[in-house]
């Protein structure tokens, strides 16, 4: 960024790609947002059934959650016996306090140990008889003796060491305390759940409802509705789950029936279509909003690097311009070499010297072919590459070679190699220089000299 900001029409440039992609984005998302809330609203009554799914099975995970509570306690009653009354009662009043919640235990024979729960009455309930079965269960609507409010029981088997039920473990709950208990706030308290039977009766419901049967409470609130509401009644009856819409405009709801998993209950949830569609249309929005952020962070980025691309590629451009200058200047024939492809780059003294393409494919190979290496010097000529590969960085060696005359002249080949992070040679960067005299012929060979005696000390200070 600070190489953009030092050029002036580069970093205007940025700006103005920045502003243009904000306005095309904004375009984007008024042009599309209508349509796409529209359509997620298509889907509102499949919304409201996985809504409806998640928390019912929510409502699971914490009745199997009070079992579990339930279940402890049942483990260390079941380390006394029945004779040890006193001290299973003080412990049920201590856990009592804790759970705040009425506890008692009763037996096979109907006897309850506190008395606080009537369970004679109870003995003949499918709940009771599962729990002697070894199943912890949950009971519908009871009214114990003496007692006005009506409640449901958790019902947990206590087993001795021989995996025996000996007794019952029960844990009252009111149905305000059981609704609290099951949280069924779902669209942020802006709908009115229910846990009903399949018959309508209300086991859980908010606190200012008063009827206890649901279909009673669907007549009154949607008294012109007959047909649907029988509709939902014999779809609760038969075992079903669904989405029914009532009503047209401000005035539409959705009732979703869910079954649970608990006795034959089902979780019925009631809310007008402005809580439900508000509820996607937010969440439309943000995924729309998410998205074309997203859009024009990528085509920014495209931008912007397609702006670096073009601005690096001008100025390595310019740099190999001015390369190729230099090296079409001099008369030596200077090339850069591919040992991995064998390809070969020169630059114009090659042609005008050997008449051979710049650029050359199968270098070596096609040098020795056609005879532009003197052939006794072919073993010469393939050791500077050799040399190169067993890690000398610079090798030179006198070579003849044949220009496009026909006749062969000596030259000094001069190679440099270049290596990447595993240590590999990926180019050799090299230069060929006519011999023209003694001197400097002598010259040359004095530098061979000198390289061989430089080898030769690094292999012994190693």
């Amino acid at each position: 960024m600070k190489k953009i900001k030092e050029n002036p029409r580069v970093f205007w440039f940025t700006i103005i790609m920045i502003v243009v992609v904000a306005c095309v984005t904004t375009s984007i998302f008024f042009r599309n947002n209508k349509k796409i809330t529209n359509k997620i609203s298509s889907y509102s009554e499949q919304y409201v059934r996985d809504v409806m799914n998640e928390n019912a099975d929510n409502i699971g995970i914490r009745i199997t959650a009070t079992h579990d509570k339930l279940s402890l306690i049942a483990a260390n009653i079941a380390k006394y016996n029945r004779e040890n009354g006193e001290e299973i009662l003080e412990y049920l009043n201590t856990q009592e306090s804790v759970l705040k919640r009425e506890l008692d235990l009763v037996y096979p024979d109907g006897e309850a140990l506190v008395g606080k729960i009537e369970c004679k009455d109870l003995m003949e309930e499918n709940f009771i008889k599962e729990a002697f079965k070894g199943k912890k269960t949950v009971s519908d609507i009871v009214t114990s003796l003496g007692q006005k409010e009506e409640e449901i029981l958790f019902a947990v088997p206590v087993k001795n060491h021989k995996k025996e039920v000996t007794s019952i473990l029960l844990c009252a709950y009111t149905t305000n305390q059981f609704t609290e208990l099951i949280g069924q706030s779902v669209f942020d308290g802006k709908a009115d759940a229910f846990v009903v039977k399949k018959d309508g009766t209300l086991v859980a419901k908010p606190k200012a409802v008063m009827t206890s049967n649901f279909f009673s409470l669907l007549n009154v609130l949607v008294p012109d509705q007959k047909q649907v509401i029988k509709e939902i009644q014999t779809s609760i009856k038969s075992g079903k789950t669904g989405v029914i819409s009532l009503g047209k405009d401000q005035y539409k709801r959705y009732i979703c029936y869910t079954k649970l998993n608990q006795n034959d209950w089902y979780e019925v949830t009631v809310m007008t279509a402005k809580t439900v569609e508000s509820k996607i249309d937010g969440v439309s929005q943000i995924s729309v909003r998410t998205q074309l952020i997203l859009v024009g962070v990528l085509v920014f980025l495209a931008g912007y690097l397609f702006l670096v691309f073009i601005f690096f590629y001008r100025k390595n451009r310019i740099g190999y311009r001015r390369y190729n200058i230099i090296t079409n200047q001099s008369q030596d024939v200077i090339f850069e070499y591919d040992p991995s492809k064998q390809t070969c780059t020169l630059n114009d003294a090659w042609n005008e010297s050997f008449g051979k393409p710049i650029f050359m494919k199968k270098f070596l190979p096609s040098l020795i072919e056609d005879k532009t290496i003197h052939p006794e010097d072919v073993e010469l000529f393939e050791s500077v590459f050799e040399e190169l590969r067993n890690g000398a960085e610079t090798t030179i060696k006198i070579v003849r070679l044949k220009d496009q005359t026909g006749q062969y002249k000596k030259y000094q080949f001069k190679g440099t190699s270049l290596h990447n992070r595993r240590k590999d040679i990926y180019k050799v960067i090299g230069r060929l220089r006519e011999i023209y005299t003694q001197e400097m012929l002598e010259a040359t060979e004095a530098k061979i000299e000198e390289l061989k005696l430089q080898k030769k000390a690094g292999k012994k200070s190693k």
